[in-house]
């Protein structure tokens, strides 16, 4: 089983994506931890993912694929939940112990920056 970042800069406004939405869905697990960044555990290959996605989308829309071995950061409200399903899902290998799992994603907890504010004052 492969992990795979897919990462689509979606340009066409009038193209109904439902279609490629269905084919991400479709892998053995899968994540959204983004508007337009998916995460999936698949047994294909990236040139195969990248063949299924090309079909379902409009021309000029950009796609980037990575194979990863873990996540590495995750800035989202939702982080320690995201992270533990991202880890137990996508990364089982990765959760070995709780303190691996803890570790294999380093999230961070969103907070307001005041544009009024000048840390150094």
């Amino acid at each position: 089983m492969l992990t795979f970042m897919v990462s689509l800069d979606l340009t066409a406004p009038t193209v109904h994506y439902e279609p490629l939405h269905t084919y991400l869905r479709s892998h053995t697990n899968w994540c959204r931890p983004l508007s337009h960044t998916w995460v999936i555990a698949t047994t294909l290959q990236h040139n195969e993912i990248m063949a299924g996605i090309a079909a379902l989308i409009a021309e000029g829309d950009k796609v980037l694929i990575m194979a990863t071995s873990s996540p590495t950061a995750l800035l989202h409200p939702d982080a320690e939940s995201l992270t533990d399903w991202i880890t137990t899902r996508l990364y089982p290998r990765a959760a070995v112990t709780e303190t691996d799992r803890v570790h294999s994603i380093s999230h961070f907890p969103l907070r307001r920056i005041d544009s009024h504010h000048n840390p150094s004052n």
